[in-house]
């Protein structure tokens, strides 16, 4: 009976172990789902100026390879 004990002591300390991190689990997902609220809000407060930055760096970029792709043409002109 004593090697029953034995495996009754290891069961009972890991379901101890399982429990603890069970709670950690728990509020760890409480913060996350916190965090995700306030992602959300914020994003709703930015509302549509993620567009007007989109386009404007798409604006840039466009403007960027224009002045890349046309700088060979221009420099072979003036030699």
């Amino acid at each position: 009976m004593p090697e029953l004990d034995i495996e009754f002591g290891k069961m009972k300390s890991d379901i101890a172990y399982l429990k603890d991190d069970s709670d950690e689990l728990k509020i760890d997902m409480k913060e996350m789902k916190k965090d995700i609220a306030e992602i959300k809000q914020t994003l709703h407060t930015v509302g549509g100026m993620w567009r007007v930055l989109v386009i404007f760096g798409t604006f840039c970029a466009a403007i960027g390879s224009f002045i890349a792709n046309i700088f060979p043409t221009i420099k072979s002109w003036l030699h």
